[in-house]
């Protein structure tokens, strides 16, 4: 299990960025499964979840700067990408807004994984598809009203599942619902065998089906790559 430190949020004014990594690969899981993609991966985390086994905090690539990172991404990537997707650790938990900012202005689709418990003032929501994998039951009402996709594993929230599920009613408290574009993902949890995998892929399409839910399967498992 995870046992790596709560951090508090970070804010940079100029945008500096504890980065774990920068890697391009498919997006594996929601609304852009087998998109090619580049990952942007940021240490720091504000929650410690048992069942998370990311490496955030140790070793990494380091400090970097926002000029840093774009003139990697033009050095060591295919320019054929153009579309970046932010994660963690938790983004919201450092100043990504200046990063955004600059990736959008370069012309790069960006996406941010988000646990929904943070915010950043005058952060431009526009210019991204946010992607929220709640992991408590209260979600930041920033989150809320600018998030398009939750996402869950099946099995590790079924409050938050039921929680979610208001967004079907129009009498959803308009000041944390834009009233329109949400979607939820429901993925199966892993399988220590062939027979618990297909079981659990079953489950999680059953309530997909049962509630109106999009199903999406978790393809960089499928296929062993980050």
């Amino acid at each position: 299990m995870n046992k790596q430190p709560i951090t508090k949020q970070k804010i940079d004014p100029d945008g500096y960025l504890f980065i774990q990594e920068i890697f391009k690969s498919i997006q594996g899981e929601g609304p852009w499964v087998g998109k090619s993609v580049i990952f942007i991966r940021l240490q720091r985390c504000n929650l410690q979840c048992s069942w998370c086994d990311t490496e955030y905090t140790a070793g990494g690539i380091g400090v970097l700067s926002v000029k840093e990172i774009l003139e990697d991404l033009a050095i060591s990537f295919n320019a054929n990408i153009r579309a970046i997707v932010i994660t963690g650790g938790e983004p919201f938990a450092q100043n990504i807004a200046p990063l955004v900012n600059s990736l959008y202005d370069a012309g790069y689709e960006i996406q941010i994984e988000t646990n929904g418990t943070l915010s950043l003032p005058a952060f431009p929501w526009n210019k991204v598809t946010l992607v929220c994998s709640p992991k408590l039951k209260s979600i930041h009402s920033d989150i809320y009203r600018n998030c398009e996709h939750f996402k869950y594993v099946t099995e590790m929230d079924e409050d938050g599942l039921a929680q979610l599920s208001q967004y079907k009613s129009s009498s959803y408290p308009p000041e944390v619902y834009n009233g329109e574009g949400k979607t939820i993902w429901l993925m199966p949890r892993d399988g220590d065998t062939i027979f618990e995998q297909t079981r659990n892929n079953k489950a999680a399409l059953d309530l997909a089906l049962e509630n109106g839910y999009n199903y999406s399967p978790r393809l960089h498992k499928d296929l062993g790559v980050r």
